[in-house]
């Protein structure tokens, strides 16, 4: 086995000084450093003597997918924001497995060298309060040991409904899929505070995800020959599926139906029709996610629960005259 005493030797060096060199301490010169280096990685040993922190904070961010264009923007922008702050970011994701998540935070925390560790749309806690800062970015529960960033998405989604109530629009449908029951619940509770009856046969959940999921989702209602005045959707990829399927059927957006998506997503307000669709402040929400990060980090006090409101983008696909 190739020692640190091994590598002085071979380099014609003292062990302190090939210590030193591995440390990084400026007493041993460039040369010199090289060369003790140069015959570490020709036995194959230097990740395991070289010891020198690398000169930036670098965190985790852990997130479900990147498929989704909601967690490409959380991706970038907090990339953006971090990179600002001279910092780096190390990206893992766990297929919404929530034992490949647990694994990742484990690995990070005690394997890797970061220094602290974001999870967007966890699906569990941790156990404990870590000695790194950890921040949850709209976890599916509030965690205890950690702060939590979370958009408050009932806030546009209650306003949205309040709209229809106001243009006299009571037939409202849903349409989501296995991943969106938080939204879903959150459907279901507008309506009732506007007293809006909920009728099954405009409800929609889908084993299918995106564009086709929510061409497939209403396909559905047109089966079924019932169709709401409206429809929301969990998110904009399903929006878009459903106003294909609409004028697949020979119906337009919004004089038949009107349409509303969730997540804003850049392209939506390009589309034709523009989508309407519920905005979750991801600028805002990831500065504060950064912020929260960096404070942490010099270890300042931070709020525990940051709550971000949400945004009804009303454009032409939800209009109603």
């Amino acid at each position: 086995m190739i020692t640190l005493s091994k590598i002085a030797k071979l380099s014609n060096v003292s062990v302190s000084t090939a210590s030193k060199a591995f440390a990084g301490s400026p007493e041993v010169n460039e040369e010199t450093r090289e060369l003790i280096f140069s015959v570490a990685k020709e036995h194959n040993c230097f990740k395991k003597f070289y010891n020198v922190k690398y000169p930036k904070l670098v965190f985790a961010l852990i997130a479900p997918e990147f498929k989704s264009a909601l967690y490409t923007q959380y991706l970038s922008s907090i990339q953006r924001m971090i990179e600002k702050e001279n910092c780096e970011l190390c990206v893992s994701i766990t297929d919404f497995s929530a034992e490949k998540e647990k694994s990742l935070i484990e690995y990070y925390y005690k394997h890797s060298d970061v220094d602290g560790i974001i999870l967007i749309n966890a699906q569990t806690d941790i156990p404990e309060k870590y000695e790194i800062p950890v921040i949850f970015v709209d976890p599916q529960s509030v965690p205890i040991h950690a702060a939590s960033v979370v958009c408050d998405h009932k806030y546009a989604i209650k306003k949205s409904i309040k709209y229809l109530s106001e243009k006299n629009v009571n037939t409202i449908g849903f349409i989501g899929e296995a991943l969106t029951f938080a939204k879903f619940k959150i459907f279901k509770q507008c309506l009732k505070e506007n007293n809006i009856a909920i009728d099954e046969a405009y409800l929609e959940i889908t084993d299918m995800r995106f564009e086709a999921g929510g061409y497939s989702a209403m396909e559905a209602m047109f089966t079924k020959g019932q169709l709401p005045r409206a429809v929301i959707c969990a998110y904009d990829h399903m929006a878009i599926g459903a106003v294909r399927c609409i004028y697949d059927h020979g119906l337009t957006v919004p004089n038949d139906i009107a349409v509303l998506g969730m997540d804003d997503i850049p392209e939506a307000e390009f589309l034709n029709p523009p989508l309407a669709s519920v905005s979750n402040n991801i600028e805002k929400l990831c500065r504060v996610v950064t912020d929260t990060m960096m404070k942490q980090i010099k270890g300042e006090n931070t709020e525990q629960y940051n709550k971000i409101t949400s945004e009804l983008k009303l454009r032409r696909s939800f209009e109603i005259s």
